[in-house]
């Protein structure tokens, strides 16, 4: 049996850039909850270690490359659960504070509110 001879050359580590990317763009849309800004940061972070990863593997800097890989993966899958636990605090919020009625009422009591300064 014929088998292949070591190159010496190890496999580049996963950069996750995708991934990290899709965070991004992901929390940069319902940042308005306010409630995922934190996952914004830690996405933003991944997409930095992601980007060391290619960079570190050029230069020939295999343990950085893999220690960025890590933390890339590490800072994506904290930016999923802070992104889940944002939105599920945004939900619960929402409702406990009246739902969509509530929020009708706010908009029209803003609508009155603009109309008398414009009045003056």
């Amino acid at each position: 049996m014929n088998t292949p001879e070591p190159t010496g050359i190890t496999p580049t580590p996963p950069n996750y850039m995708v991934w990290s990317i899709l965070s991004v763009v992901m929390t940069v849309i319902t940042c308005c909850f306010c409630y995922t800004i934190p996952s914004l940061i830690t996405a933003i972070v991944a997409l930095v270690f992601s980007s060391k990863v290619t960079s570190s593997a050029n230069a020939g800097n295999m343990a950085g490359a893999q220690q960025a890989s890590k933390n890339a993966k590490l800072f994506n899958l904290i930016t999923i659960g802070l992104f889940v636990a944002g939105v599920a605090l945004w939900i619960v919020m929402f409702f406990a504070s009246g739902g969509i009625e509530a929020q009708q009422e706010q908009m029209e009591m803003f609508r009155k509110l603009m109309e008398q300064q414009q009045g003056r």
